[in-house]
């Protein structure tokens, strides 16, 4: 108890990870505006992306300052392939879904591809991720999380955590605002967190961040209900970025960006993160000053 006789705010940690680093020079910038504010702990590399090696010195740099862990986002849907391998998988997030759903998605050109995102990864880093993630969550379906886990087990053994997208059944819509995609996510990420844990991967408890981008809801609203009841190893996952042309010819999914960037910069988010007494960190063990 307090002097004052109130009890103290028991303080939570929640990991912010911001997706797409490296997919446009403002995306990049915008990330990286918010790893020095302290309200990003975590983000996810595109390796595919011309981008990347240069803005990896710009990250390293960065991360000598602030406490973030940078990870392999893993990207198959797009026009954006590192090996000619993979020209036969869809570019498609719905046709690449199918194939891997019905179990016809060839395995090798996944494989292929893996490895040389991985590659790009430590060749523009210096050494392997701190975890691995995919792009529109492709990590979880068939085939792709097979050869993942193997090749990341490969390479690495278990140091690398891994994004679990898989949500129990009471926690369905309770976190999240977007309820069809959570049940999906659920559905296919379960069989990938059950084989990454049966391989002793380290994988967060409770996946939020899911919304319609379409929504007129303020990020705000949103964001308050990512907030609740924080897990032991809670995973928020964010897209923001400031919008250029690079990003417009690249990706749809444009202005939502800017709306969850202009949030998570300002004070009023600070001021709700310390009201509820969470703090963004990286996952437990990555920095002796992490406070799961």
């Amino acid at each position: 108890m307090s002097e004052t006789g109130h009890k103290a705010q028991e303080e939570h940690s929640i990991i912010i990870c911001a997706d797409d680093y490296s997919l446009s020079p403002g995306v990049c910038d915008a990330i990286e505006n918010l790893i020095e504010r302290g309200r990003v702990t975590a983000t996810s590399a595109m390796t595919v992306m011309p981008e990347w090696p240069k803005r990896a010195r710009t990250l390293k740099a960065l991360t000598k300052d602030y406490p973030v862990e940078v990870g392999l986002h893993l990207t198959l849907t797009g026009p954006w392939r590192l090996t000619a391998f993979c020209g036969t998988v869809p570019e498609s997030l719905h046709a690449l879904s199918h194939r891997a759903l019905t179990r016809r998605l060839e395995s090798v050109p996944i494989r292929v591809e893996i490895r040389a995102q991985l590659d790009a990864f430590e060749d523009a880093w210096g050494q392997g991720p701190d975890y691995i993630d995919g792009h529109q969550h492709i990590h979880c379906l068939p085939v792709i999380c097979d050869e993942l886990l193997r090749e990341v087990k490969s390479r690495y053994g278990t140091r690398p955590w891994i994004r679990n997208c898989a949500a129990p059944l009471h926690e369905w819509n309770r976190y999240n605002s977007s309820p069809a995609k959570e049940a999906y996510l659920s559905v296919i990420g379960r069989r990938m967190a059950a084989k990454a844990r049966a391989l002793g991967f380290r994988m967060n408890d409770s996946f939020r961040g899911l919304y319609p981008f379409t929504t007129r809801r303020s990020y705000e609203s949103l964001f308050h209900k990512f907030l609740a009841k924080p897990a032991a190893i809670a995973l928020l996952h964010c897209h923001p970025g400031w919008v250029d042309s690079s990003l417009c010819e690249r990706d749809t999914l444009t202005w939502p960006r800017e709306r969850e960037f202009a949030w998570l910069a300002s004070a009023a988010c600070q001021e709700r993160l310390e009201q509820t007494g969470i703090k963004p960190s990286c996952f437990p063990g990555a920095f002796a000053t992490d406070t799961f």
